[in-house]
């Protein structure tokens, strides 16, 4: 039992990790667009 729940939060914080990796590089080309239309104009 202990080794199964072990076996899911590993594989969850996995899930969780890739999550905010994707959720940091949608931030940031959002800032990078952000501040390329300002220089632009």
């Amino acid at each position: 039992m202990l080794r199964w729940l072990k076996k899911m939060y590993n594989e969850y914080k996995a899930y969780v990790r890739t999550d905010l990796i994707m959720y940091g590089v949608w931030i940031l080309l959002i800032i990078l667009f952000f501040i390329y239309t300002l220089l632009a104009d």
